[in-house]
Order: structure tokens, then sequence, then C-alpha cells
């Protein structure tokens, strides 16, 4: 029996009508909870090949926009994945030596226009996110007391799972 490694690729994210100008994103989501223990999705989905197994390799790029309504709050955002129903990890890297699961951007306050973010690389595995079935999502967050933190997600994000 061989054990061969078996490459899944998505396209699951920003999902709507198509625009002349190329640039398609999912419908814009807002957070005006001003919690910040309180993360919205703005999309998520579950990698569910039809196969099952172990992660070899993961290679994940997300564009995501976000922005507030007040120069009062700050927005922040994040892309988190897990094995499928777990907990959530971050797993963009701020620049925090090591990254931490808390890892997110943070817009100033005053981002009242769209701010773009684009996140691509290899994912390591942990515990937490080392086989197939997994859940990848984005997230945004307003952090302050005024305001409405609103993103979107960007059709030419994709997820590239390797697994035996």
């Amino acid at each position: 029996m061989r054990n061969e490694a078996v490459v899944h690729i998505e396209h699951p994210f920003g999902k709507g009508t198509l625009r002349s100008g190329g640039s398609q994103y999912c419908a814009e989501v807002a957070d005006s909870t001003g919690s910040t223990a309180t993360w919205v999705e703005v999309e998520a989905t579950t990698i569910e090949p039809p196969a099952r197994g172990k992660l070899v390799e993961l290679e994940i790029a997300v564009t995501w926009s976000q922005k507030n309504s007040s120069t009062g709050s700050f927005v922040n955002g994040r892309i988190v994945a897990r094995n499928k129903d777990g907990t959530y990890i971050s797993i963009i890297d701020t620049g925090t030596s090591p990254a931490t699961s808390a890892d997110y951007v943070q817009d100033a306050a005053g981002s009242t226009v769209y701010v773009e973010h684009n996140y691509s690389g290899y994912v390591a595995t942990t515990s937490l996110l080392d086989s197939v079935p997994f859940d990848v999502a984005v997230q945004v967050q307003r952090e302050g007391t005024t305001g409405i933190a609103t993103s979107k997600v960007k059709s030419s994000s994709y997820v590239k799972a390797t697994y035996r």
C-alpha cells in the first residue's frame, strides 16, 4: 500500500456577484459589540475533502479589508483555524516573537475607509490544527465604545491542504 499525499485546493471566500473590475468580496459583516472579548466571523468555512487524514502541509492566502465608522475605536482583524469544531488559534504573525494565539491586525482609530490586509504562506501544524477536515475563519472586532467595525473578504483568497 502506498502512502501518497493528497493535495486539495479551495477558494471558499468572497463569493458573491461578479464585478466588472474583478475585485469580488463577500458581503460586508459588521461588529458593533464594542467588546474586546467578542470576535465576529466575517466568513468561515470547513475544508472537508472526500478523504480524511493528517495534515502534512497547509498553505493559506487571505485578503480582507476592514474599517470603522468612527474615529473613536480601533478595528481588529485576524485569521483563525482549528481542527473541525475544535478550538480556534490565530494563524497570523503580526511581528511578535514568538507569535501568540492572540495575534491580530489592528487598524488605528479613524480608519473610516477600508484598509486592505494580505496574509499568505505556510501554516505550522499543531495539536489544534493537524487533521482534515478543518475550519478556517476571518474575524473582525471593534475595540472601543463607538462606531461599527466592518470587514469583507476577497474572492482571490484560498486554502491548499496536503494530507495523507
